[in-house]
């Protein structure tokens, strides 16, 4: 690979990836949790469940667009492990052939997650240090693994990363068949990093050879999304990391074409449904709706950061394609 070679696309490294259509839903913002470099909208409790029958009446819709498509639906809140209705939910889309998975601090109770397991296919984990406690939070990732497949975050505070490092060892070296990322942090989810040390901003770019490459494989899980390729002008191509993206500002797209809306779509916690979490080409329908009319094309990107791990993991394309509203 020639290192003056340009940058011309981004891909999944694991092809099958790009067979999978995501819906990341926000349920709400009812969360037990309140950590400081959390905006207060995520925690705040202010945007209530929404009805199950309008859940419903969206996945009707949305898996019947996606037929053809394998399916992976992943919920999101705060804590959705809180909503009553969350295992009904499941249940009805593993009905329909649907990969289900839920985003969680890992609070609940161990009794929790030996009945919620069953309707899931999929967990990611984030610890957080300010709240979470962290032999709770290994237990918890310890069962899970053997059951189903798990990603843990790790969110990398940088007045806790002395404490937070030693858990990410711990989780390697003793429970097989996860991924992990320690995550860097994002200054109210927008374009500035915390203000890691030299070394801090080392350890979290160096993660693949740090932890990573610990992890043990016992069990083939599936997974829906990972790394994707950089593919370079002359063909070559280099694997990255999505945290490694942002930690290196290499995020920036703009101008080229981009599968959101084809790969993924999202649900805020207002019910409002879009092609991705940064927003581009802007809210396309509601979760209340009858008559969807869904992406069938891609868009042009007009951010200039991608901060979002779910919209980085979206094949990208520089140059013109046929897309929709730039």
């Amino acid at each position: 690979m020639n290192s003056d070679m340009e940058i011309v696309k981004i891909e999944h490294h694991n092809p099958t990836h790009s067979d999978y259509v995501v819906l990341n839903w926000c349920l709400g913002n009812t969360c037990n949790f309140s950590c400081s470099y959390c905006p207060e909208d995520l925690h705040s409790g202010t945007n209530p469940w929404p009805k199950a029958e309008n859940v419903l009446n969206f996945l009707n819709q949305f898996v019947s667009r996606y037929s053809t498509q394998k399916k992976y639906v992943e919920f999101t809140g705060g804590e959705v492990t809180l909503w009553k209705d969350m295992p009904m939910i499941c249940e009805y889309l593993k009905e329909y052939n649907c990969k289900v998975g839920v985003i969680s601090n890992g609070s609940r109770t161990l009794e929790f997650w030996q009945k919620f397991v069953y309707n899931i296919d999929h967990v990611c984990l984030s610890f957080h240090s300010e709240k979470g406690n962290p032999e709770h939070f290994f237990k918890i990732v310890q069962f899970l693994a053997d059951k189903i497949r798990v990603h843990v975050n790790i969110m990398m505070n940088p007045d806790k990363f002395d404490l937070l490092v030693p858990l990410a060892y711990k989780i390697v070296n003793e429970v097989p068949d996860i991924s992990i990322a320690i995550q860097p942090l994002v200054i109210g989810f927008g374009e500035v990093l915390f203000d890691y040390t030299v070394d801090q901003k080392k350890t979290i770019d160096d993660q693949n050879n740090l932890f990573v490459t610990k992890i043990k494989k016992t069990k083939d899980y599936e997974y829906y999304r990972g790394a994707m390729n950089q593919v370079f002008s002359d063909g070559s191509k280099r694997v990255i990391a999505p945290q490694r993206l942002i930690s290196s500002l290499q995020n920036n797209w703009a101008g080229w074409d981009c599968m959101v809306g084809l790969e993924q779509l999202v649900v805020s916690k207002e019910g409002n449904v879009s092609r991705a979490w940064c927003g581009v080409g802007g809210n396309f329908a509601t979760i209340h709706q009858d008559n969807v009319k869904f992406p069938d094309a891609p868009i042009r990107c007009t951010k200039s950061f991608c901060h979002c791990n779910l919209d980085i993991m979206t094949t990208k394309v520089k140059g013109r394609q046929k897309c929709d509203v730039e």
